[in-house]
């Protein structure tokens, strides 16, 4: 499925709807021109395939049902409705927004085989991650505020690196953990980095934020950092993704 305006860098929309429900094994969209949408909910399955999404606002990422009455032969009405779609499953998967925030619910957990791009572009515009995030190359999740996660983040194959920023405040709820299998992670805050588990086995971890917590109740032993390496940093003033 692929966007019919090959114009460098358009970014005229596709498809406008309340949700959107897409299933197709050949891939969505492509890097050099992605599929645009204004859209309030998304489910994609393309299978082994990639899937590029621009959305121009703001979009969540759960369960969506759609239904249509379909004309027979003989001029009847029979109504018929897909089946249930959740997820974003794909191999290299981009979902970002313009200007807007992106949220994942129960229903809309993001699987890739390749690599993965999150991103809530806007200096208004939050990154919530209520559904587990796993991805068997590299991964970037990128908030133009706060990027809150409150489901697993996973790099599920070995040295591949983990990428999360945020403008202004990313937490971790707790319980969740961002993981790679031997691969570096990166958690950058514009201001408060508030921590739960980072765990990157033999790779390193950087974390730059102008404070950096604990999110476990004081007096807890729990480990939040597991690996070879942890750099501590103060970052430098970061701006909103474009």
């Amino acid at each position: 499925m692929f966007d019919g305006d090959t114009t460098v860098d358009e970014t005229e929309v596709d498809i406008t709807a309340a949700g959107l429900q897409i299933a197709s094994p050949g891939g969505v969209g492509s890097g050099a021109n992605a599929l645009e949408t204004s859209v309030d909910r998304l489910s994609v399955a393309a299978g082994s395939s990639s899937v590029t999404i621009v959305e121009s606002t703001g979009i969540v990422l759960g369960t969506v049902s759609t239904s249509v009455n379909r004309v027979g032969l003989d001029g009847v009405v029979a109504a018929t409705t897909a089946a249930d779609q959740s997820n974003v499953v794909g191999s290299t998967i981009v979902v970002r927004t313009l200007a807007g925030s992106l949220e994942s619910v129960s229903g809309g957990a993001v699987t890739a085989t390749g690599n993965l791009l999150l991103r809530a572009a806007g200096t208004d515009s939050d990154l919530t991650l209520g559904a587990a995030v796993s991805s068997g190359g590299n991964v970037s999740i990128e908030a133009g505020r706060d990027l809150l996660q409150n489901a697993n983040v996973t790099a599920t194959t070995s040295t591949r690196t983990m990428d999360l920023r945020a403008v202004r405040n990313p937490a971790q709820a707790r319980g969740v953990t961002t993981s790679t299998v031997n691969g570096n992670a990166s958690l950058t805050a514009g201001g408060t980095l508030t921590l739960e588990g980072v765990s990157a086995g033999a790779g390193r971890v950087a974390l730059f934020g102008a404070g950096i917590v604990d999110g476990d109740a004081d007096g807890d032993t729990e480990v939040d950092v597991l690996a070879n390496g942890v750099r501590f940093q103060r970052p430098v003033a970061r701006s909103a993704p474009p």
